[in-house]
């Protein structure tokens, strides 16, 4: 039994051909009698011998592809021989504590479960040895490829909630925030985040004089869910964490900060907070236009809640949607910005 659990851990590999490192580590954990001993390479180099005469793995014939440096030698890789035979099953693979409930959950012999079982032989082949990384290097050590888990993680999670990415010694990294600082590189400002490159163009160049902010962020539309981790690293480098907001007035523009402040709230960060001073410049002085495309509908509840229950805003939101209007950021654009002294109007 001990034997086809060593053989299966091998298979579990990606590479055809299973360096040296990992055969020791999977005999090791198989054979857990000779962890840490002295002597394991007798016993290991023994197996090997056997299973190469039962025609279960091929060992290399060149000599300069065994390692002799200590006795007796050992080959620098082990290819197994592929059997047609159904040896993976949950009693045959030692599973890592962490990863054999996850395997039971699964459907035995499916794509997800030949998945964990890569990923246990790839963790238990580096125990110890990991440190976090973005999770396509991850995906390419296990899988040979970079992108194989990219449509496999949802919300940091593989197996759809089963197994937090975390566990693989990975992680999911969070796209950049791009911004701009004034010239006079002024820190303890809020930062502003916009919701198109429009206007981050305007207010970068307006703030340039003005040195409202400490930094302009771009926040990209529906992109801001990936991006506002960047925030707090942002926040605390320019010495702040005051966020605020400012997107278009329609449905899809409120609801972008709303549903971000939904996930910042779950972590305990600060929130993002509407740039009331401009928005009430937009009420008071935008051009409302028909909203050309469909959009999502918003939760004006949450809606309100962002807004600290300003109840005029809210009514003039509720006005014009039922109109089917909404005022475009660009109303405030950089001739506009320029009349104003945007210290006062935050």
């Amino acid at each position: 039994m001990k034997n086809k659990r060593f053989l299966n851990l091998l298979k579990a590999e990606t590479r055809k051909r299973v360096p040296l490192e990992a055969v020791s580590a999977a005999f090791v954990e198989v054979f857990d009698e000779y962890d840490d001993h002295p002597n394991f390479r007798e016993p290991l180099a023994s197996l090997l011998n056997d299973l190469a005469a039962q025609g279960k793995v091929v060992l290399p014939k060149g000599k300069k592809l065994w390692d002799t440096i200590e006795f007796p030698k050992l080959p620098n890789w082990v290819e197994v021989v592929a059997d047609g035979e159904a040896d993976d099953t949950i009693e045959s693979i030692t599973w890592l504590p962490k990863l054999r409930p996850v395997a039971e959950q699964l459907k035995q012999g499916s794509s997800q479960w030949l998945d964990l079982a890569k990923i246990n032989a790839y963790l238990i082949s580096h125990r110890n040895r990991l440190m976090p990384v973005p999770y396509r290097e991850r995906s390419l050590k296990i899988f040979g490829n970079e992108h194989y888990l990219d449509s496999k993680i949802h919300k940091g999670f593989l197996f759809w909630g089963k197994l937090p990415v975390e566990e693989l010694s990975a992680f999911v990294p969070s796209e950049p925030m791009p911004y701009e600082r004034p010239p006079s590189l002024v820190t303890g400002q809020p930062l502003l985040i916009v919701e198109n490159h429009h206007s981050f163009a305007s207010f970068v160049q307006v703030n340039a004089i003005q040195n409202a902010f400490s930094a302009i962020c771009y926040a990209s539309g529906n992109t801001l869910s990936s991006r506002e981790h960047s925030l707090d690293a942002i926040g605390e480098k320019l010495e702040t964490n005051s966020y605020l907001y400012l997107g278009d007035i329609d449905p899809r523009g409120l609801s972008i900060p709303c549903e971000t402040n939904k996930a910042r709230k779950e972590r305990g960060v600060p929130l993002l907070e509407p740039a009331i001073g401009f928005y009430t410049w937009l009420f008071e002085n935008g051009k409302p236009v028909p909203i050309d495309k469909k959009q999502p509908s918003v939760d004006m509840a949450k809606v309100s809640e962002y807004f600290w229950d300003d109840n005029t805003a809210i009514q003039q939101m509720e006005k014009m949607f039922q109109d089917n209007k909404r005022i475009p950021q660009e109303c405030l654009g950089t001739q506009e910005l320029v009349a104003l002294d945007m210290v006062t109007t935050i």
